[in-house]
């Protein structure tokens, strides 16, 4: 009984500490084979091990397709010969005993990772060994500090993301045109974008990357605005583009992005009013810096309609506004990827 133990814990704890070293192992058990002393060993044997291994927070599955690893059990009669010996040279005698022999195999790779025989006389024993040894099997020592291939690294990952999220500042001079005519010049704001390119036209082995693109995002502007001589409104406005572009990746470290679309203005003072949607177009060039992009973006955008003075509303002119961003832009493949987020 204490080789069994002793046995069944070095089994137990080479499967363990191996499998996992990778999140939620999977583990694929085909029916138990060969002969005990009856079908119902394999049976009984099956179904502790699948327990067990539900206990150890690893996942039995039924296809050989979804799993990491594989299990293989086997039941077979011990020989005779091999039964001990007393002192005087005659052999011990033993009850008919059975050898159960249990082998891990990494389906990534084909190689045997753990491969260990038990005995037993008496389908019970199995069930004790089970139960006697289960909280005995994170502190076993054994290693086994084999570790996924490194995957290869491609240039061009940074162009095939489907998510980008950007951040940057802008330069906004802006003219505005009603009975007096006034311009704004030193004048910065900043942002954060998102875009989501979700349609390829080329396929990737031309090396040449086209992409229909969709973009949101929240902006900080200041608007100054002089209605007459000596008589100026100050206001912030909260901008929320929303944009269709065409993304043409030539290289692997240019992006050219034109685009058109509107955004939507919200005063944060409400000390001016400007039309609630204004219409915007504009041109991206951008350049592989590090494992994001460095964007240089200027665009051009005008309101549908005339803003008006909050106090005084009989006071309207136009606003023509020219931007010209840096902004630093990052690709990834979800956002669970982007925040680390971890399953």
């Amino acid at each position: 009984m204490k080789k069994c133990n002793a046995l069944l814990i070095l089994f137990y704890a080479g499967l363990s500490l191996y499998a996992q070293s990778y999140l939620d192992a999977t583990i694929y058990l085909p029916p138990v084979t060969g002969t005990g002393r009856g079908p119902e060993d394999n049976e009984y044997i099956a179904n502790q091990l699948i327990e067990h291994l539900e206990n150890l927070t690893y996942l039995p599955v039924r296809s050989v397709r979804n799993a990491a690893f594989t299990l293989t059990a086997s039941i077979a009669l011990k020989d005779p010969s091999e039964n001990e010996s007393s002192g005087d040279g005659f052999p011990i005698y033993q009850a008919q005993t059975y050898v159960l022999t249990m082998e891990l195999t990494d389906n990534r790779t084909g190689r045997t990772v753990v491969k260990q025989n038990l005995f037993y006389s008496e389908l019970e024993e199995i069930a004790h060994i089970l139960i006697l040894n289960f909280n005995l099997v994170p502190y076993a020592s054994a290693i086994f500090d084999e570790k996924p291939p490194p995957k290869p690294i491609d240039p061009d990952e940074w162009r095939k993301k489907p998510w980008y999220l950007s951040a940057g500042i802008f330069w906004t001079p802006r003219v505005y045109e009603g009975e007096y005519e006034s311009t704004y010049y030193v004048n910065f704001g900043y942002g954060l974008w998102a875009e989501f390119h979700f349609l390829q036209f080329m396929r990737e082995n031309l090396e040449i990357f086209y992409y229909l693109a969709v973009c949101s995002g929240l902006e900080l502007v200041p608007d100054w605005v002089a209605v007459r001589e000596g008589e100026t409104y100050r206001d912030l406005l909260l901008e929320i583009p929303l944009l269709v572009s065409f993304a043409f990746k030539p290289s692997g470290y240019f992006l050219l992005m034109p685009y058109l679309g509107i955004n939507f203005n919200i005063p944060m003072y409400m000390d001016t009013k400007p039309p609630p949607v204004a219409w915007r177009v504009g041109f991206q060039y951008g350049i592989k810096v590090g494992p994001g992009t460095l964007v240089i973006d200027p665009w051009f955008s005008m309101d549908f309609g005339k803003a008006k003075i909050a106090s005084n509303p009989d006071m309207q002119y136009w606003r023509y506004m020219m931007h010209i961003g840096v902004k630093y832009k990052y690709g990834f493949d979800n956002f669970k990827n982007f925040f680390w987020f971890k399953r």
